[in-house]
């Protein structure tokens, strides 16, 4: 899906609380997150890749998704246990920013629950990785 840089790699285990920061991302795991051992990444992409299909009057500032994989399987985990939270600090994010669900088509979905956005930052509750994500800023 155009998430070819992976910014971090971390093991999960459950029980203990994981933070991952990745510059722009910090992800916050809580000790319930997964019954079972994980491997984390957070994944980066080209935002350049998603510029066209980005709605209008809007651009695309950061693109990203999480692989998370168990430890004792090799299986992907499209949902969480418990939510993770988000958190990308960015210049580039303004209060109007919106957090958008990317199909593997590139096709923007806005997505359902609620980011906490201000100048600079967002964050945002993320229930899974079956979807990657970008967030957009108004285009000037």
């Amino acid at each position: 899906m155009g998430f070819a840089t992976v910014l971090a790699t971390k093991d999960f285990t459950p029980g203990t609380a994981l933070t991952i920061t990745a510059d722009p991302y910090t992800v916050e795991i809580p000790a319930d997150a997964f019954s079972q051992a994980v491997v984390f990444e957070v994944l980066s992409g080209d935002v350049a890749d998603f510029t066209a299909k980005a709605p209008s009057g809007e651009k695309p500032v950061l693109a990203f998704a999480f692989r998370v994989t168990d430890k004792k399987t090799g299986a992907l985990i499209a949902k969480f246990d418990k939510p993770v939270t988000l958190t990308a600090k960015s210049s580039d994010i303004v209060a109007k920013s919106k957090y958008y669900d990317i199909a593997s088509d590139g096709t923007y979905t806005a997505n359902a629950t609620a980011a906490t956005v201000k100048d600079g930052s967002l964050v945002h509750p993320v229930a899974g990785a079956g979807a990657a994500w970008v967030i957009t800023s108004p285009a000037s």
